[in-house]
């Protein structure tokens, strides 16, 4: 595990972000994790830039699909 994932606010983003990805891609929570972890160590970034990218991307969607709910798929 990324060593800034134990940090608790980087934990609570974390959380958020698997959350999104459970939603919008029908993951259950190990595989959201295991994607968020994977990402990380494949792309040499910390944890909390892999989140705040999914976040982002998510924050993004809503913005150009006006209606859009965070838990549509």
């Amino acid at each position: 595990m990324p060593a800034d994932a134990a940090d608790p606010p980087t934990r609570h983003l974390l959380d958020v972000a698997a959350g999104v990805l459970m939603a919008r891609h029908d993951l259950g929570a190990q595989d959201a994790y295991a994607l968020l972890m994977d990402t990380a160590w494949a792309t040499d970034r910390t944890i909390a830039g892999v989140v705040d990218q999914v976040i982002r991307e998510s924050q993004r969607r809503r913005d150009v699909e006006p209606g859009r709910d965070d838990d549509d798929p």
